[in-house]
């Protein structure tokens, strides 16, 4: 660790010497970042965990290996997963990840200041340091300690569907998920565990100002014979071959790569059935890591313009850099200066912990695999 924030702290005052015109891309880079990256050459690869679908894989892996020639050993694993693994390698003192893309939630509970670094130090090129170019400016995990940054939101949930068995006026708010014709015929993300589902339950849960809440929860699970799984792909092609009609907060990503195939599903939006979260889009650095210079490398290229723009089509989300347009669906892209619900709140977050109140009241309805 100490090898490393040294290695941060002469990098960052070499990068603010004033050597002329200032930097604004990759392209056009100070002496101070050759040197760290011949460095990062050297180690010859970066271990990124990050989201698990194909586009998002090949986002994170071939553009950065193709403009920097480093390797990207990438973990693809569900979010839940990766954290159990990592954690256990660590009470081991194995350090095989660099850096690790997730959603806040998938860090909440983690003692995050003994796993990462502060992030700050890291942050090299002034375009990514400049808070200007984020929407709202900065967004931290914990802003006491800011080890964890949001790069990328979106308004999620909705409404997955085979278009051809549901009209486009058959369901209009989630009220309608509880309508006797979807009992058995409705998918989710499960909530018990972190992911898109937790987003879901947790906008459900506090959501009494619009006519949710406990009960509505247990009346969906319960009385609507409501389907788990943790696997998305799957809910996805189900919901495509007509196996079940409604996925409500669907996985955007397994959606979008059917939709990209001709494949009839559609994500549709709902008045009473969006919030703004960050999905996977948080980052933070391991210390320890084995591959120092190559992850200060990766993150700057993640957080740039260039890395967002791949990021941001690979992920299905939106960048909250300013200067990166979404590719999304445009009522899905969170616009500047309005308020959302945020299910990544700190209230909301600890509702959802694994020994959590929300956690444990969904366990107290439902005892399925």
């Amino acid at each position: 660790m100490r090898r490393f924030l040294i290695m941060f702290g002469i990098v960052l005052i070499l990068s603010l010497e004033d050597s002329g015109a200032p930097v604004r891309t990759l392209a056009a880079t100070p002496s101070s970042w050759d040197s760290l990256l011949a460095k990062a050459r050297a180690e010859g690869s970066v271990t990124v965990a990050g989201p698990g679908t194909v586009s998002a894989r090949r986002s994170l892996t071939k553009p950065f290996e193709e403009r920097f020639g480093i390797r990207v050993e990438y973990d693809g694993s569900r979010n839940s997963d990766q954290r159990i693994q990592i954690i256990n390698q660590r009470a081991a003192g194995i350090y095989q990840t660099d850096l690790w893309i997730a959603g806040f939630g998938t860090f909440e509970g983690l003692d995050v200041s003994s796993f990462f670094e502060p992030l700050e130090p890291a942050l090299l090129l002034p375009d990514v340091k400049d808070p200007k170019i984020w929407l709202n400016g900065y967004l931290w995990h914990d802003a006491k300690d800011r080890r964890i940054f949001a790069h990328s939101a979106r308004l999620f949930g909705g409404l997955a569907v085979n278009p051809q068995n549901i009209k486009s006026d058959a369901v209009t708010s989630f009220k309608d998920l509880l309508k006797p014709q979807y009992r058995g015929k409705i998918i989710s993300d499960d909530a018990r565990v972190a992911g898109v589902g937790q987003g879901f339950f947790t906008y459900l849960y506090m959501g009494k100002e619009f006519g949710f809440g406990p009960g509505f929860i247990k009346r969906l699970i319960v009385d609507q014979d409501l389907t788990f799984t943790r696997n998305s792909r799957q809910a996805a092609d189900w919901v495509a071959n007509g196996r079940y009609l409604l996925w409500p907060a669907p996985d955007t990503r397994p959606v979008a790569e059917l939709m990209a195939k001709g494949v009839p599903i559609e994500h549709r939006c709902l008045e009473d059935g969006q919030w703004l979260s960050m999905g996977s889009g948080g980052v933070g650095l391991f210390n320890k890591a084995p591959h120092p210079s190559a992850a200060v490398i990766f993150l700057n290229w993640l957080l740039s313009k260039e890395g967002q723009a791949h990021y941001s089509e690979g992920g299905d989300t939106a960048s909250r850099r300013l200067d990166v347009p979404a590719k999304i669906t445009p009522c899905f892209v969170p616009k500047a200066g309005k308020n959302y619900f945020w299910v990544d709140k700190p209230e909301a977050l600890e509702l959802r912990k694994p020994g959590g109140e929300l956690v444990q009241f969904l366990k107290s309805i439902y005892s399925g695999n």
